[in-house]
């Protein structure tokens, strides 16, 4: 019987010391996991606000080229408030640059750039007006300004944009 007893009184020690250690272990993956949760619901609002703003901002450039494509100097939006939601589009895109992925910088990109040939296109016919000179790339500006009037480029590359941001954040 007194063999047992060491045997016995062993497996009872090892087994309460891998209790504690086990509670140790958890508790610690416990306190970790906390600690990421708050971490990742921090960056998750954070993404959500940047691509929040960016959609606004897109808009409201969009809105504010067509409208002086269309009015010129006549618009409700001087070409300074113009180059200013510019830059204002462009520091939001470098900002948030970081959480961007591939496609959702190309977009981006693209809807840019084709707001920003409009602006171009309509500051030289508007000027060219001004002047009373013929200007060689009215074509080119009508097209451009019709493009973004009728949205459907830049519909089609915004909602592909959303699809990107939805994809991000695993929403289906």
């Amino acid at each position: 019987m007194d063999g047992f007893i060491i045997p016995i009184v062993s497996a009872v020690a090892a087994v309460v010391a891998n209790a504690i250690y086990i509670s140790m272990v958890k508790k610690d993956l416990d306190r970790r996991l906390e600690s990421y949760k708050i971490a990742y619901s921090g960056i998750f609002k954070e993404k959500l606000d940047l691509y929040k703003t960016i959609l606004e901002s897109m808009e409201n450039l969009r809105i504010k080229v067509v409208n002086y494509g269309h009015a010129g100097d006549n618009s409700n939006f001087s070409q300074q408030e113009i180059m200013d939601e510019f830059n204002k589009f462009i520091r939001l895109n470098e900002h948030g640059a970081i959480f961007f992925n591939d496609i959702i910088k190309q977009n981006i990109s693209e809807i840019r750039n084709d707001f920003q040939q409009v602006f171009d296109l309509s500051i030289q016919n508007h000027f060219s007006k001004q002047l009373d000179i013929k200007n060689s790339k009215i074509e080119q500006y009508m097209e451009k300004l019709s493009e973004l009037t009728r949205g459907e480029k830049y519909s089609n590359l915004k909602e592909n944009l959303i699809q990107s941001i939805r994809k991000d954040f695993n929403i289906q």
